[in-house]
């Protein structure tokens, strides 16, 4: 199984790293997306790539925060991402949500609604995939909203936990992905 971090920020990717399971890089690693992911897949990452450090893509609500950015290694990034999407794997795309702090921030889509909306383009775009998402819900006003049910999303509701919320998503993901490696063909 690979795993993808698909946000909110990098504190996924950095969490993947320090825990021995991120493997590759991908276009969501190390940037912020509020907004999530699912315009630009819809898009074929098209307008996505960032100009230069620090660089916040309006039309995407996505902010790339970290020196190290170019445009050849968010090419690659997206490249491996494409690859992958249409090859045999199994994937396990993981976000951590916004915090209750974040939801009312311009580009916020609520975390419910975009979980939903990912796992339609995901479905549409590449048919043979074999994933699941896996959200971990931090925001109290986007437990609000559950617009539907699908198999392949699994929101785990940590909304009502007042704490560091890095260490909330870590403390229920290490779990939880240990349970999916188990589980998960």
């Amino acid at each position: 199984m690979i795993i993808i971090p698909i946000g909110v920020d990098c504190g996924t990717a950095n969490f993947l790293k320090r825990n021995g399971l991120r493997y590759h890089s991908f276009p969501f690693d190390w940037c912020v997306t509020y907004n999530g992911i699912s315009l630009i897949l819809k898009n074929n990452f098209k307008d996505f790539i960032p100009i230069y450090s620090n660089f916040m893509n309006e039309k995407y609500g996505v902010k790339f925060i970290h020196s190290e950015v170019t445009a050849d290694m968010y090419n690659r990034r997206v490249e491996r991402f494409l690859k992958i999407c249409n090859g045999n794997d199994t994937i396990l795309f993981l976000r951590k949500g916004h915090a209750m702090h974040n939801h009312d921030e311009s580009h916020i889509k609520c975390e419910t609604k975009e979980a939903y909306d990912l796992d339609e383009i995901l479905q549409e775009y590449f048919p043979k995939l074999n994933y699941k998402i896996l959200y971990v819900l931090l925001c109290k006003k986007c437990k609000e909203e559950f617009p539907k049910f699908s198999d392949r999303v699994d929101i785990i509701d940590k909304s009502e936990i007042d704490g560091n919320i890095d260490s909330i998503f870590e403390e229920t993901i290490l779990l939880k992905l240990i349970s999916s490696f188990n589980n998960f063909k």
